[in-house]
């Protein structure tokens, strides 16, 4: 995954499987030559006090010495020392009952920041679609319908590369990213009528946010959508605002408007070391804010004035 091979150590099938469900069966997508190998140890700790109902407390993150610490509490914590090409992730059996946050917020989080600074790559916090060899990276904020147009694009043919995150090195603009899972609101149900892939979706367990968002988790793996195989390159740069347009959705961006976006919505980026290089890169490429359209179905329409539809083979008789 991201270019990379993870070996994981686990104290039991428990903790094995959580893994085996956050990155099993992906794509290699390998952005450079090298394959660097990467070890994650997991460790079953006990309760740090008694269990409860609420969610668990917001992760912190603490550096120095070259160790990253992402931490929910004295027994749920993740440990990431990319010079060791390593990270340790303990969690307890009160966490276990709540699978959702410990994937997301310590195993998806020490292995996407061990790959991303062993590889060079620059995380950003986008959405990112493609055919082929390039790809559309999508930005928004959170509500402005970045997953809503990954599924849409999805069920019309699009391959996803990550949903929430993408992982760019910065001279090529090559992209990868963890498409494992694809996530629709609840609330977005009866929109779901006629879509591809539907009948998947509103199967899916159903997982609650920390904002109260209630969403289906689609495993896309285990679905008609297609995960990209391979690195895609960046080639136009989309912002999604959540205002109705009227006219042409698409409006082009100018590359200090773009470099003013980035720097918004990307504070975490911003302090990592490519950051300057993938600024002078991107910044090279078309860029476009794309308002809602009346239906759902006009945002995939835009999509395919930047990335048009591969042409259909020709079936050839012999």
């Amino acid at each position: 995954m991201l270019g990379a091979r993870l070996r994981v150590i686990a104290d039991d099938r428990g903790l094995l499987a959580l893994a085996t469900h956050a990155f099993g069966g992906l794509p290699r997508q390998r952005i450079r030559a090298r394959t660097p190998r990467l070890t994650l140890v997991l460790r079953a700790t006990a309760d740090a006090g008694p269990r409860s109902r609420d969610l668990p407390p917001r992760p912190r993150l603490a550096s120095g010495a070259g160790i990253l610490c992402h931490h929910l509490d004295a027994a749920n914590y993740a440990l990431v020392v990319p010079r060791l090409r390593s990270a340790l992730v303990a969690i307890s059996p009160a966490q276990r009952t709540r699978p959702q946050f410990g994937r997301y917020e310590l195993l998806e989080f020490a292995v996407l920041a061990l790959a991303a600074r062993v590889g060079g790559l620059v995380a950003l916090h986008a959405a990112c679609i493609g055919r082929g060899t390039r790809c559309v990276l999508v930005l928004g904020n959170s509500g402005a319908g970045k997953s809503t147009l990954c599924m849409r694009a999805l069920a019309a043919g699009y391959e996803l590369l990550g949903e929430d995150s993408v992982f760019v090195e910065p001279v090529s603009l090559r992209a990868a990213g963890l498409s494992a899972f694809l996530h629709v609101l609840c609330s977005d149900r009866r929109r779901l009528r006629g879509v591809r892939g539907a009948n998947r979706i509103l199967a899916s367990p159903v997982i609650t946010r920390r904002s109260g968002a209630r969403k289906y988790e689609l495993d896309v793996r285990r679905s008609p959508y297609r995960i990209a195989r391979h690195a895609l390159r960046i080639e136009h740069v989309l912002s999604l605002t959540a205002r109705r347009g009227r006219g042409a959705l698409l409006r082009p961006l100018s590359r200090a408007q773009l470099t003013r976006l980035l720097a918004r919505t990307q504070p975490y980026a911003a302090g990592q070391p490519g950051w300057i290089g993938l600024l002078r890169q991107i910044g090279r490429l078309p860029a476009w804010q794309m308002d809602r359209g009346s239906s759902p179905e006009d945002a995939v329409a835009a999509l395919r004035t930047l990335i048009p539809p591969a042409p259909a083979r020709r079936r050839v008789r012999g």
